[in-house]
């Protein structure tokens, strides 16, 4: 089975690669705000937050709450538990 990290990897050398879009890991700190998506990026003009887990992983309430305030803020998220997950929601774009 894949690592959260792993994933993650895959995923941000995946957006890294497309014109148009930039894209960061966030890192967690404690300055930094409990639950924020793991992926914060823009692509064709549209932000989007991405919190990653491997697969059977949970999504924290935190992690719910910082979501939906993010989409209710103008960005597209998603939680993504493989590559293709994020190659489908990109392209929705």
């Amino acid at each position: 089975m894949a690592s959260e990290s792993s994933i993650t990897i895959s995923i941000l050398k995946y957006l890294k690669g497309l014109d148009g879009c930039k894209a960061e890991k966030r890192h967690g700190s404690a300055y930094s705000v409990r639950g924020a998506p793991d992926i914060r990026g823009c692509y064709n003009s549209q932000a989007f937050d991405i919190e990653v887990k491997k697969p059977g992983g949970v999504v924290s309430h935190a992690q719910k709450k910082e979501l939906a305030g993010w989409q209710a803020a103008g960005s597209r998220v998603l939680v993504a538990y493989n590559l293709q997950e994020v190659k489908d929601f990109i392209q929705s774009f």
